[in-house]
């Protein structure tokens, strides 16, 4: 691995702040963690890497925010 390459992943991972036992599948070519569905969220913070319109789910139930009707999971769900 050359000089350059391992100065800038120590880079990206020392100013966002991420877990440094990061796999290296998430780092892309250019250094820059990776973002699979382009939605300018890194795929290690995005609840929902693969789904291009969902980053987030802040009660943990497996709906997008952007599409989840009960962001703070109280409502009880139909059974």
């Amino acid at each position: 691995m050359s000089s350059l390459r391992v100065f800038t992943l120590f880079c990206v991972l020392f100013i966002s702040g991420c877990d440094p036992e990061l796999p290296v599948s998430e780092i892309s070519s250019d250094g820059s963690l990776s973002d699979i569905d382009n939605d300018g969220i890194a795929d290690v913070s995005d609840a929902f890497p693969l789904d291009g319109s969902e980053t987030l789910d802040t009660d943990n139930d497996g709906t997008g925010n952007n599409t989840d009707t009960d962001l703070d999971g109280k409502t009880a769900k139909p059974l």
